[in-house]
């Protein structure tokens, strides 16, 4: 039991750092003094955020025992490994 709230625990925290990390990200990209040497595309940062967003639902639907820990490390890796794989094609174009 302790364990399932530990997984869901630290599922919320990967989560709340792909969004906080991407806004922050996000935000500089605005900036007019500050340069890149390359700059994800919007779409890119947006699937971050998604990925992070569904870190976060899975990781309060494992501490409210609607998921396996599992399957929500599957969901949220997967979906994860999606968006650096959309970034990798991203950067070779």
């Amino acid at each position: 039991m302790k364990s399932k709230k530990l997984f869901g625990y630290l599922l919320i925290l990967g989560g709340l750092y792909l969004i906080v990390s991407n806004c922050i990200l996000f935000y500089n990209y605005s900036l007019p003094n500050k340069l890149y040497f390359y700059r994800h595309p919007d779409a890119i940062i947006v699937l971050y955020l998604i990925s992070g967003v569904i870190g976060i639902t899975c990781g309060i639907k494992i501490l409210k025992q609607n998921l396996t820990v599992k399957k929500a490390y599957l969901l949220s890796i997967g979906f994860y490994l999606l968006s650096v794989i959309a970034a990798y094609l991203a950067m070779t174009y």
